[in-house]
């Protein structure tokens, strides 16, 4: 978790991080965590930094994974229940990988 923090303290503190309340565009009151008028690059890290350091605080840092996947590179969050997920998209990366591994049991068998 200290390594973590370090990481997302400087990533908030790059983007210009400036926490207040607004009720803008009839929304109810929330907060932003962008500097006015920051960029769309400020904006998002920021909005990701504080997303980031939430599940730090809540000490979820573990649904916090990398795709197993070989050759992708993603991040995602695990959001199952028995914290199991493996792959960015089962979809993909998860059904590909499984494909791979069924058809070098097919040629294993078929020897």
């Amino acid at each position: 978790a200290r390594a973590a923090a370090g990481m997302i303290n400087e990533l908030v503190a790059a983007a210009g991080t400036t926490p207040r309340l607004t009720d803008h565009d009839g929304y109810d009151w929330h907060v932003h965590y962008f500097a006015p008028g920051a960029s769309v690059a400020d904006h998002l890290a920021a909005d990701c930094g504080m997303a980031l350091a939430f599940f730090v605080v809540a000490g979820e840092q573990e649904r916090l994974r990398r795709c197993e996947a070989p050759d992708c590179r993603r991040a995602f969050v695990d959001l199952s229940r028995n914290r199991s997920r493996r792959y960015c998209d089962s979809r993909t990366c998860g059904n590909r990988l499984h494909v791979a591994a069924y058809r070098a049991r097919r040629k294993e068998a078929a020897g």
